[in-house]
């Protein structure tokens, strides 16, 4: 069953519910990028290199030989 869409006009009251939220939406982000962001990473989790082989298990570093090419 296909219908065509139909848009009903939008009320002043709607404008400024949408317009409230998007100050709101404004200030919320302008806090958030005041606030220092979370470390991307722990420096102590990872201490040598680590990669995932084709089925995403984690495989070991590549020795010496391996990473001479």
């Amino acid at each position: 069953m296909s219908e065509t869409a139909r848009f009903e006009p939008v009320t002043e009251e709607e404008r400024e519910e949408a317009r409230r939220a998007v100050e709101q939406l404004k200030t919320d982000l302008a806090e958030a990028a005041k606030r220092p962001r979370p470390p991307v990473y722990s420096p102590g989790k990872f201490t040598e290199p680590l990669g995932l082989d084709a089925n995403g298990n984690p495989q070991p570093p590549l020795t010496p030989g391996e990473a001479t090419p």
